[in-house]
């Protein structure tokens, strides 16, 4: 519930993007993924595993708004392929990394 309420904010991507830059927002979006994974992981108390939780689902669903909006500048006249491409590299870049942190 907590991922999935976060991710409500994700809505704010095209604010971030548009304050900032694509490749901005991006990388401001995958540290608070980062960091949403470390307090998950790191966490002592119930609240601060919600706190994570929630905010990874902020940052992730901000993250890949923001893979959209990229696309559509980086190719405006074919945005949906652009935006495929930057799906498959998440995704690939998701499925080598729980490979190499394994189970």
């Amino acid at each position: 519930m907590a991922v999935g309420a976060g991710g409500l904010v994700g809505v704010l991507a095209g604010r971030l993007v548009d304050l900032t830059s694509p490749s901005r927002a991006f990388l401001a979006c995958a540290a608070g993924v980062l960091l949403a994974t470390g307090l998950v992981s790191t966490a002592t108390q119930p609240w601060v595993a919600v706190l994570g939780l929630a905010l990874f689902g902020a940052a992730y669903m901000a993250l890949t708004g923001t893979l959209i909006l990229w696309g559509r500048v980086l190719r405006p006249q074919d945005a949906g392929q652009a935006t495929a491409w930057l799906f498959l590299a998440l995704s690939v870049g998701q499925a080598v990394g729980a490979a190499l942190v394994g189970p």
